[in-house]
């Protein structure tokens, strides 16, 4: 089994469990809050994941920090992934996870990029113009792509949708190669 397989069952082992619980959301907070503790305080992540730190001392130091925050099944889970050597891969368990509850909430969580940063209005009228096409609920993330001259483009379940001066122009520039291919061809009978 490929360690993303394997990534993928813990995250949907770590799903059914919240279902059984009826804390999906819960869990998908807790699961957030986490990462985020982990990616703003790298000193705590190394210390988790490191091979010197007896596991007492990380459950301890779990129990301390997150104790009163966390349900007990999310404290079960952050040990298991450490006594599993999984740790460093909680982010790509979060984003299986995320979309294991997406899918089962009708939700497609998707990105949108644009030269220019996006009002959260603009963003929420787009989203909301792709959640009465697809029929779902839709949630953007923003991202910048300076390559883009206007516009913007949006990628959903893999699919993607632009709506750019840059995707205006390889239109025209390929209608144009068209009806110049369809001319020779006129002329060349």
């Amino acid at each position: 089994m490929t360690k993303d397989a394997l990534l993928s069952k813990v995250a949907e082992g770590f799903y059914r469990s919240a279902i059984e619980h009826k804390a999906v959301s819960i869990y998908r907070e807790d699961l957030k809050f986490f990462v985020w503790n982990l990616e703003t305080n790298d000193d705590y992540f190394k210390f988790l994941k490191s091979p010197f730190v007896d596991y007492k001392d990380k459950c301890a130091s779990l129990d301390n920090i997150f104790g009163k925050v966390f349900v007990q099944e999310m404290l079960a889970f952050i040990k298991i992934l450490i006594t599993k050597g999984l740790i460093s891969d909680i982010k790509k368990i979060q984003n299986v996870y995320n979309r294991l509850a997406d899918k089962d909430s009708n939700i497609i969580e998707g990105k949108i990029y644009s030269a220019f940063n996006l009002t959260e209005d603009q963003i929420t009228r787009i989203s909301e113009a792709f959640g009465k096409k697809l029929n779902k609920k839709i949630v953007l993330k923003e991202r910048s792509d300076p390559s883009l001259i206007g516009g913007v483009k949006v990628i959903l379940d893999g699919t993607v949708y632009e709506y750019s001066i840059n995707s205006k122009l390889e239109n025209a520039k390929e209608s144009l190669f068209n009806t110049i291919h369809k001319t020779e061809e006129c002329s060349n009978e």
